[in-house]
This record gives C-alpha cells, sequence and structure tokens, in this order.
C-alpha cells in the first residue's frame, strides 16, 4: 500500500523507517511510502520507504565499497559479527508481535 500522505492520522503517526546508506540512519526524500500493517489489529506499525533512485544509488556503492574488507575479514571474525547481529535482533524483539504477527507473519492464533 503506498500512499504519500493518509487520511488516517494512525498512519501519519506511525514511524519512518530510515535508511542505513554508509553506516548512517538517514531519513528518504521519498513521497512513497509502504504502510506495515499489523494483520490481527489492521494498525499502522510503521512505514517503509520506497527508495529514490539517488537512495538506492547510494546505498549499493556504499555496500559495493565495503565488500572487499568483509570478503578479507577471516571467519571466526564474520561468525562472531553474525552472532552478535542475532543477539542484538533477539534482544530487540519486544513489540514484534506474537509469533510474528506484528509483520504480517504467523497469525496471533499460532501463538510462538
Amino acid at each position: 500500500m503506498m500512499a504519500s500522505a493518509s487520511p488516517n492520522p494512525a498512519v501519519a503517526e506511525a514511524p519512518k523507517v530510515k535508511l542505513l546508506i554508509d553506516g548512517q540512519f538517514v531519513d528518504s526524500t521519498t513521497e512513497h511510502w509502504i504502510d506495515v500493517v499489523n494483520p490481527a489489529t489492521q494498525d499502522v506499525l510503521s512505514r517503509l520507504p520506497l527508495t529514490t533512485k539517488a537512495e538506492f544509488a547510494a546505498a549499493v556503492s556504499s555496500a559495493e565499497a565495503a565488500f572487499p574488507r568483509w570478503r578479507s575479514t577471516p571467519v571466526p571474525t564474520r561468525v562472531r559479527v553474525m552472532f552478535k547481529f542475532q543477539e542484538l535482533i533477539r534482544a530487540n524483539m519486544v513489540g514484534w508481535g506474537p509469533g510474528g504477527a506484528g509483520d504480517g507473519g504467523r497469525g496471533v492464533w499460532r501463538g510462538g
């Protein structure tokens, strides 16, 4: 569901997800957003940007520049980084809804 403006005040108040470009979180300048809707309640949880061409190009350029360093990182170090990433995801899952219902995953009735 794309919208540049919504008559629903709940949509206007939903947090807009920032872009991660070159290690920095930045606001998108797009006029087009996708609403992330909780299927159990129809509440808009957040809004995802449909990036501009310039934002997309900047993200790809940053990723391409970072790849050689990641490629040369020893496997044990990569493993530690990925486990830390997993730990951060698990630590910040509060509010994601039972069983992923909050973001269109499993329904509430299925539980965790």
